[in-house]
């Protein structure tokens, strides 16, 4: 088994991925699909399942990610130059990174320890 880029912790994802070495291949992906989330705790669970194809790598080349951050309190820090701003209101803001040496700690330098943060991988 083998996960993708790694996620800190007080950071959600919702579109993380995982590989797991199938030695039976005549095993469908909609079967290990089912019953991996029947074992798998609540709020986990599997969206997609399948086997790669000839030549297809894993995990597929990552080279951004966006996260939403859900904001308690009026404090902002600066916005690196880097992130792009894809939607803001009062009490959130969506931005999007180039995760290439991307430091999660940054996002809490920014908008603090009391928010609540998603990733989601772009492919």
């Amino acid at each position: 088994m083998s996960l993708g880029p790694p996620i800190a912790v007080g950071i959600s994802g919702i579109n993380e991925i995982v590989d797991i070495y199938v030695v039976n291949m005549d095993i469908s992906a909609d079967f290990i699909k089912k019953n991996l989330n029947e074992i798998l705790p609540n709020g986990l669970n599997i969206e997609e399942c399948h086997y790669l194809k000839d030549n297809e790598k894993s995990p597929p080349e990552i080279k951004k990610a966006r996260y939403i951050i859900k904001r308690f309190s009026n404090t902002i820090g600066d916005v690196p130059e880097s992130w792009s701003i894809i939607g803001r209101t009062k009490d959130m803001i969506e931005i999007e990174v180039c995760i290439e040496k991307f430091r999660h700690r940054v996002l809490f330098d920014v908008f603090g320890t009391t928010c609540l943060i998603e990733r989601k991988l772009i492919f």
